[in-house]
């Protein structure tokens, strides 16, 4: 310790500037909330993005970027991810029962919470009515993908007597001697010319066609649920899981709160996006 004979002053590097006092940086960091978005400490106000600390330059950014895009865009993408969510649901139950030999529709509460996740991904964690719709559209129809394997293998399996029923009679050997013209037989008439081009399909026939199938396939849950009602307990309960996951949300920007001393802080309102 030195010592400075009275009525000298100090020299000029001792001197304690209490006008001017100057603290390091790394405590005044560590009494600062981080953004959880740039990292860096919030010296004086913050903001509250779904749960998280953010400064006010991150929080204008995020709002910006919610706010932006175009819905149709969102809707599209929502529709993509949940299609080949629900497309993964039902090869999921295909593979299940070949491998297993069991029709376990317990796999459909799986299937709507895959495609109620992917969805709601999809729109940007924004969710709605038309986001439900669709995911339980989407849900519905993967479940008519899990039984249209099955149905199929039905349709196929046939009677064989019906099918030999149905085929015709073989020629007779003795067909060509019954059917000899006699001699005093009128001459045949002349045999008509082939038509010059088929018959072309009619559009209307296919669509009508396919309108039929896509009916018969989607009655086929119906008709499982009339047959087992628990099937349409779990079908019902896949259905509430994909429309629960697409709900709309509230995007809350709480804020602004004042940073107090040594890392308290003080609330000060907030808003919905």
């Amino acid at each position: 310790m030195s010592t400075v004979p009275p009525g000298e002053m100090p020299p000029d590097d001792e001197v304690l500037q209490f006008d001017e006092a100057e603290f390091s940086a790394e405590p005044r960091a560590v009494n600062m909330p981080a953004c959880a978005s740039c990292q860096q400490p919030i010296p004086d106000a913050y903001f509250e993005v779904a749960g998280k600390v953010v400064c006010g330059e991150c929080r204008e950014r995020i709002e910006a970027a919610y706010q932006s895009g175009s819905g149709l865009v969102r809707f599209l993408k929502a529709s993509v991810f949940g299609l080949g969510a629900a497309f993964a649901g039902g090869l999921i139950y295909y593979i299940t029962v070949r491998v297993t030999g069991l029709n376990i529709g317990l796999i459909a509460i799986l299937v709507g919470i895959m495609v109620g996740q992917a969805v709601r991904s999809g729109s940007g964690n924004r969710g709605g009515l038309g986001y439900q719709v669709l995911a339980v559209f989407l849900t519905y129809s993967a479940i008519v993908a899990m039984n249209v394997p099955l149905v199929i293998e039905e349709m196929m399996k046939a009677d064989p007597a019906e099918l030999e029923a149905a085929a015709p009679a073989p020629p007779m050997k003795d067909a060509g001697k019954a059917a000899a013209p006699a001699k005093d037989a009128a001459p045949a008439p002349p045999a008509q010319a082939p038509p010059e081009a088929a018959r072309p399909i009619d559009p209307s026939q296919i669509i009508a066609l396919l309108g039929g199938l896509i009916v018969l396939f989607y009655s086929v849950p119906v008709y499982d649920v009339m047959s087992s009602p628990i099937s349409g307990v779990i079908y019902a309960f896949g259905l509430w899981q994909a429309w629960r996951l697409t709900m709309p949300g509230q995007f809350v920007i709480n804020g602004p709160f004042k940073v107090r001393g040594r890392g308290s802080f003080a609330p000060g309102g907030g808003h919905v996006a």
